[in-house]
């Protein structure tokens, strides 16, 4: 949620936080937005990296702990600081702490759940995103400043962490560091609850040994370079896979970013329909997911018709400020947003499943570290509006989704 405080405040020139008037950018928030929300971008950026190294030796369940209180502890910080240097660099570690804790809470539900159940919880997984926005939207609407905003969106925090006292770790992870133990009591636990012990193996401890025996085998993962040494094809859906993670990416969370250029005084009017946008978007992908055999073309198809969509802004050019001022220019957006989050959360599920067991890590960690590398370019587009005129910003979106839908109906037609 922290990434759309900067937009969804009031536009007053009182009661800013302290990094706000200390730098004297009260009135030209413009570039503050600008860079607070690059750093939140780069924090974003590194905390796949942070997340990939710390899961090599913390269990997925701890590093959703500490990430957690990272980011409660870094959120404080960066509202009640009076340096805007300090305050950019918490910034960036509360990004990092609060992107960690979503990926390794992602990592946790995907090992205890497979088949069409996993790909389906990993579509929908977003939803709890655009949850977050519709309720900073009413946050804004009673309080704007912006150390209390921080402190209001930071604090809530400490409930997931006393949650994480019920919520099981990986087994997997577990029993690929030799927890044989844990493993099997995680199990007869999770049998217990759905009241299927019955249906555990009598010699399961002595499975799962050899299960964790083949794991410390095959523990070292497939290289970035195994990825390219395929046949043409499958080098070229990798290639593709790259690409639209990249679109969806800058999409995803600059489309948001760009709020304030749909219309400045509607600001959380805006954020609850781009909320409920993506809510749609979450449930389309979870039906060409579960319903359709050509994930991959209908979600292009979906894509290609929302960046149409958004490119029929051109045909009232002459109506630039009516649309702005009355902020009609959001509408042109809504199936845009929703095509964009139907296909991040089915490149997030489906993305490496034509790659073998070793190369799936590898290839999305590749994928989700080339869409967050590009994501650094999102505040640039949105600034675009403010240097020539606020359909650009828009229409560059749209060719971002033009671009990745194509990229989608490219990797149906290679599978």
């Amino acid at each position: 949620m922290q990434i759309g405080i900067m937009e969804m405040r009031a536009t007053k020139c009182h009661g800013r936080g302290k990094s706000v008037t200390t730098y004297d950018v009260v009135c030209s928030r413009g570039g503050f937005v600008v860079v607070t929300q690059g750093m939140h971008l780069v924090g974003i950026f590194l905390s796949g990296i942070v997340l990939r190294y710390a899961l090599k030796v913390i269990s997925p369940k701890n590093v959703m702990r500490s990430a957690m209180i990272v980011q409660i502890i870094c959120g404080n910080i960066a509202g009640l600081v009076e340096s805007f240097v300090v305050h950019l660099i918490f910034r960036a570690l509360a990004a990092i702490g609060c992107a960690a804790a979503f990926g390794a809470g992602s990592v946790i539900f995907s090992d205890i759940t497979r088949g069409r159940f996993k790909q389906s919880a990993v579509v929908l997984f977003d939803t709890f995103w655009s949850i977050g926005i519709v309720i900073l939207s009413f946050i804004t609407q009673y309080e704007s400043r912006w150390t209390q905003l921080y402190l209001v969106i930071s604090y809530p925090t400490l409930i997931i962490v006393v949650l994480t006292i019920w919520m099981p770790d990986s087994p997997r992870w577990l029993l690929s560091h030799g927890d044989i133990e844990g493993t099997f009591k995680l199990l007869v636990h999770a049998a217990e609850c759905c009241d299927l012990k019955d249906n555990l193996p009598a010699n399961l401890a002595f499975k799962l040994k050899l299960q964790a025996m083949q794991l410390l085998r095959h523990r070292r993962q497939a290289t970035w370079l195994s990825l390219w040494q395929n046949t043409a094809l499958t080098s070229l859906r990798v290639l593709s896979t790259h690409i639209a993670f990249a679109c969806f990416t800058i999409m995803y969370f600059g489309m948001v970013l760009n709020m304030r250029n749909y219309g400045r005084y509607q600001l959380p009017t805006s954020a609850r329909f781009l909320a409920l946008s993506e809510l749609t978007g979450c449930f389309v992908g979870y039906l060409f997911v579960s319903k359709t055999k050509h994930t991959f073309l209908w979600s292009g198809i979906f894509n290609v018709f929302g960046a149409l969509t958004a490119f029929c802004i051109w045909f009232w050019k002459s109506r630039e400020v009516e649309f702005v001022d009355e902020g009609i220019l959001l509408y042109f957006c809504l199936i845009l947003k929703a095509s964009v989050s139907s296909s991040f959360g089915i490149l997030s599920a489906c993305g490496a499943d034509s790659l073998n067991k070793d190369a799936k890590a590898v290839m999305m960690f590749s994928s989700v570290l080339c869409g967050r590398l590009f994501l650094l370019n999102a505040p640039v587009i949105v600034s675009l509006a403010q240097f020539y005129g606020k359909y650009v910003s828009l229409t560059v979106f749209a060719t971002l989704g033009a671009i990745g839908g194509l990229c989608m109906i490219a990797i149906d037609s290679i599978s």
